[in-house]
């Protein structure tokens, strides 16, 4: 099931992962449509290896309201790990953002990063985010 939370691409120990895929409880797939906020799910860290996320780029599209605050996070299983990383949202133009930021962000083996973004109201979401970091060994 992990393969359709967006390609990732592994090159040595480098790592880089692009998803579309949305849920309103960071649990769920599905659409953000109508809520405040949209988490974007990504692949689960690989066994036996530590992700080290060190940057976070988000484009966003909302039909209303503004972004207020985005975070990169963890999960494991259905348990959401205290650790997160806060990212910079920008207005480009419009109803159009990226919520952008250099981070060093631990991911554990077989956690699942995920990146919530906060709108003001509910709206209409278009998103789709890239992580990109290192891999190490434990």
């Amino acid at each position: 099931a992990d393969a359709v939370y967006g390609p990732r691409i592994v090159v040595g120990a480098k790592y880089q992962q692009y998803s579309q895929t949305t849920s309103t409880d960071g649990i769920t797939e599905g659409s953000c449509s109508g809520s405040s906020q949209c988490v974007v799910l990504f692949q689960r860290a690989p066994e036996r290896k530590r992700l080290i996320v060190q940057h976070v780029t988000c484009t966003v599209s909302v039909n209303t309201g503004s972004i207020r605050s985005g975070a990169l996070s963890t999960r494991k299983g259905q348990t959401f790990p205290l650790n997160f990383s806060h990212l910079v949202p920008v207005n480009t133009t419009g109803n159009w953002w990226v919520v952008n930021s250099p981070v060093m962000h631990l991911v554990e083996s077989r956690e699942r990063p995920l990146v919530t973004i906060a709108n003001i109201t509910s709206a209409n979401w278009g998103i789709g985010c890239t992580i990109s970091g290192q891999l190490k060994k434990p």
